[in-house]
């Protein structure tokens, strides 16, 4: 039955009849590991009259959707919201450079229609594939630390404005062992992921537990491509240094790249290197590539492996527990875990908000200067700083001054 939203949509259309307001669309992409709380923020940012928002997203899960199109007011402005997450360095180079992403098309309230919206949101969703520019870039880092700041291979790359109020967010992250690594696999440390990922992209499980007889079990790097915030962070944190060239290999299942939490990942994944290959016009090396959405990289760890190799991998904590939840493993990070499996509170961890776990960045909301969405972006800022599953940047006892950069305590110590 769906008379609830042939009754949202019949609503929305008198309430059209009698606005003379102007439409506004907003377009956000960027980090997907922060996708979860920006889409949930976008969704409650709307008014709920004269009619509630109604949306729809790509796959099953609107928290972890990358494309979603929302439709109603904010702030009493008719509005379309669309978002189109692929990586905070995307991102950033995306609404900088003002080029293209792929979002659902739609410029007037016939969305509606197109796409049956519903106030309970419609799964499933196909066809984003319209080029727009975005207008909003989510980032897990600076635009600073940023390959896209300045004159970059050629192009210019305009500085971009954060959002009033500051930062939106903390944004934790966490290690991840695939399903079945041995449960000696417990921790990992900054030196061994400097010697994993800056050499051979392998390392003896041995070398994690300091036990000679775990010497034939071989803990394989992976991870995300050059335009992710989260990969950016992890090398920044680690000391490998936030634009490293790295080595990481490529998972498979029947010879094609892992996308899902499914079958037993091929054997040949753990001597394959990432091949060569373009990730948004810029060229990246053999080795130095990786998956463009952390979805996809949590279902690779999330699936089994054949033999005595296992992948490592870093991830934002909504696909880290996906994989978990599949039967990885959650790691320690130099001997501390962040816990928070449930992802219902992020506040109470408090080993990241004292100061023991280092494993997270800021995130930032950017766009152009003198943007005239920027109203509309605050309002969705604002949301997102009060949702429970945001570690608040009031919460943290604790600080940083760089993507990576040492962490000290706010408070004054006599």
């Amino acid at each position: 039955m769906k008379f609830p939203s042939i009754f949202a949509a019949g609503a929305l259309a008198l309430a059209l009849a009698g606005t003379a307001q102007a439409q506004t669309i907003v377009r956000f992409t960027g980090s997907t590991a922060y996708r979860s709380q920006t889409n949930t923020a976008i969704r409650n940012s709307f008014d709920t009259t004269p009619s509630p928002v109604v949306y729809g997203y790509n796959g099953t899960s609107f928290t972890g959707a990358n494309t979603c199109i929302f439709y109603g007011f904010i702030g009493g402005v008719e509005t379309i919201v669309k978002t189109s997450f692929n990586g905070s360095e995307a991102g950033i180079k995306a609404v900088s450079a003002q080029q293209n992403v792929s979002f659902f098309p739609g410029t007037t309230n016939a969305v509606v229609g197109t796409y049956s919206l519903t106030s309970g949101g419609t799964t499933g969703l196909t066809g984003a594939t319209n080029p727009e520019v975005p207008d909003v870039s989510m980032s897990d880092t600076t635009q600073s630390t940023s390959a896209y700041n300045g004159l970059y291979k050629g192009v210019t790359y305009p500085a971009l404005s954060q959002i009033t109020g500051g930062l939106v967010g903390i944004v934790p992250f966490k290690w991840v062992a695939q399903v079945g690594a041995p449960v000696q696999f417990a921790n990992i440390t900054a030196q061994n992921i400097r010697s994993m990922y800056n050499g051979q992209g392998k390392l003896p499980l041995s070398m994690m537990t300091g036990d000679n007889a775990d010497q034939g079990t071989i803990i394989v790097a992976t991870g995300r491509d050059p335009d992710s915030g989260t990969r950016l962070t992890a090398f920044a944190e680690s000391g490998l240094g936030a634009q490293a060239t790295v080595t990481q290999f490529q998972p498979l299942r029947g010879g094609a790249q892992v996308t899902a939490v499914g079958g037993v990942v091929d054997a040949a994944s753990y001597t394959t290197q990432w091949p060569a290959s373009t990730v948004n016009g810029i060229a990246v090396a053999q080795g130095n590539g990786g998956y463009s959405s952390g979805g996809q990289l949590a279902g690779a760890l999330g699936s089994p492996s054949p033999n005595n190799n296992y992948f490592v991998t870093y991830l934002g904590t909504s696909d880290a527990n996906v994989a978990i939840t599949a039967g990885a493993r959650e790691l320690s990070y130099n001997g501390s875990f962040l816990g928070g499996n449930s992802a219902t509170d992020y506040n109470s961890v408090q080993a990241l908000t004292e100061g023991r776990y280092t494993f997270w960045g800021y995130e930032r909301m950017y766009t152009r200067s003198g943007s005239s969405i920027r109203p509309i972006a605050v309002t969705i800022a604002t949301t997102i700083r009060a949702l429970s599953t945001t570690v608040r940047d009031a919460s943290m006892q604790v600080q940083r001054s760089s993507d990576g950069g040492i962490v000290t305590t706010r408070v004054v110590i006599p």
